[in-house]
């Protein structure tokens, strides 16, 4: 069955891509496209064993095989390929243009970790799969589970194997191990979840709307809402309906409730739109002619 990559062309306008030489350029292309790249962007080869498939270039010459090995040492300075001395070779940002498209993409991935060799490198390897279906949905994310299980921890502790390291060798691995270990301890973010409306006013609400407007009635805001949004099918967040709730308290109009109202001097409603004016004895007063008939304008 043939296997298919995708490529962006927008490959060409990359600032990495293209800075590096024209041996660098074809090396990451011949990788990307090989025929033994698997969909998990790695693949069992060397270097040196690439150099000798790819006979175009000539790969019986010393000095070609010394141009390939640095051209691979370009892109490894890059971050555009990851190697290991035992035989893996890894594109970091391979998932990031080839999403799996289905979930049974994701559980044939399990055959792909069969076929690279169990290296530290391998561990890295599995840690950016999971990464990338990390933002997917769940009938993704629950293909991975099934494809690796209780077993995922296993295999990455399996991956992260020293095999008769030097010291400078031993402290990167430890430091790989840790990432690993932190990556399978850290906790899920739990999402607040979604609620209808309340159907009674929570006293930190009350308390709240106090605070921001003394003038208001937090219970008949509060029973606005409920009118509004009870009989619909509308979910948000708790905190969300406070913010909607705390946001008509403050759109509301002032009223006449027996507690303090705003001086008239602060009050920005005019007398025909505010609740608290009232005409008092002296404007009728006013009203009142001298033989004590009034003028009402009719």
């Amino acid at each position: 069955m043939a296997r298919y990559r995708k490529i962006d062309p927008r490959i060409w306008n990359d600032e990495k891509f293209s800075s590096l030489s024209d041996a660098g350029q074809l090396a990451f292309l011949f990788v990307l496209t090989h025929p033994l790249m698997t969909s998990l962007g790695a693949l069992r080869g060397t270097p040196e064993g690439l150099a000798g498939e790819k006979y175009g270039w000539e790969a019986s010459n010393e000095g070609f095989r010394e141009a390939f090995r640095e051209a691979f040492a370009e892109l490894s300075r890059k971050g555009l390929l990851r190697l290991d001395g035992r035989g893996l070779i890894f594109a970091p940002n391979f998932l990031k243009y080839n999403r799996p498209e289905s979930p049974n993409v994701i559980k044939a991935w399990k055959g792909s970790l069969d076929l690279l060799p169990e290296c530290q490198l391998l561990a890295e390897v599995l840690i950016r799969a999971k990464a990338c279906i990390g933002a997917m949905s769940k009938a993704y994310q629950e293909a991975f589970q099934e494809a690796f299980g209780e077993d995922l921890e296993k295999a990455l502790t399996k991956a992260s194997v020293k095999t008769m390291p030097n010291q400078e060798q031993e402290q990167e691995q430890e430091q790989e191990k840790e990432k690993v270990e932190k990556e399978i301890s850290r906790p899920k973010v739990q999402r607040e979840p979604t609620v209808p409306f309340p159907g009674a006013l929570p006293a930190e609400w009350r308390q709240a709307a106090l605070t921001a407007r003394k003038d208001v009635t937090p219970e008949r805001v509060f029973q606005k809402l409920r009118s509004r949004y009870a009989p619909t099918s509308s979910r948000k967040t708790l905190g969300n309906w406070r913010k909607i709730f705390l946001d008509w308290i403050g759109r509301e109009f002032p009223e006449n409730t027996g507690r303090a109202s705003l001086p008239a001097a602060q009050s920005k409603l005019p007398p025909h739109k505010d609740p608290t004016f009232h005409f008092d004895a002296e404007y009728y007063a006013d009203a009142i002619n001298p033989d004590g008939t009034t003028n009402w304008g009719v």
